[in-house]
């Protein structure tokens, strides 16, 4: 017998999500109290937040692994604005990691790095840019919020 195509979306992929709410559940496993967040209230189309959530949810592994949330003493900064632009509003998301070991860029791209910039790039028609400094890595993210 045929298949037939569901006629829309389930309901869950239709959703905004606050931008609040993807980052605390990507980080809340790792625990929220070295988790600094600052920034305003930012609804996510379910695109962008499908893409920053894996985004997030790399960068946060990768911490727990590696970076400052490995360390006892390693803490994570996360701020974001939102600003209009001619084309529509931007979203600008900041992660920084403190007093965790330095962070070494290998000789060739992982996974996560391609992740991150194809994610940012090819999904969400935004920027990436990843500082490999002496207590972390930080990444910021630009990304127009309206469609392209």
């Amino acid at each position: 017998p045929p298949t037939s195509r569901p006629k829309s979306r389930p309901r869950t992929l239709r959703r905004r999500r606050a931008l609040q709410d993807l980052i605390f559940t990507e980080l809340s496993p790792f625990g929220m109290d070295r988790v600094q967040l600052a920034g305003p209230a930012v609804s996510l189309k379910p695109r962008h937040a499908l893409s920053l959530g894996m985004i997030l949810h790399e960068l946060a592994t990768n911490a727990a692994k590696y970076g400052a949330l490995s360390t006892p003493a390693g803490k994570l900064a996360i701020e974001w604005t939102r600003s209009a632009a001619a084309d529509g509003d931007h979203l600008t998301l900041c992660w920084r990691e403190i007093g965790g070991p330095p962070a070494v860029q290998m000789n060739r791209q992982g996974f996560g790095l391609k992740l991150i910039e194809r994610e940012t790039s090819y999904n969400l028609g935004g920027e990436a840019s990843v500082d490999f400094g002496a207590t972390g890595v930080s990444v910021q993210l630009s990304i127009p919020l309206a469609d392209r």
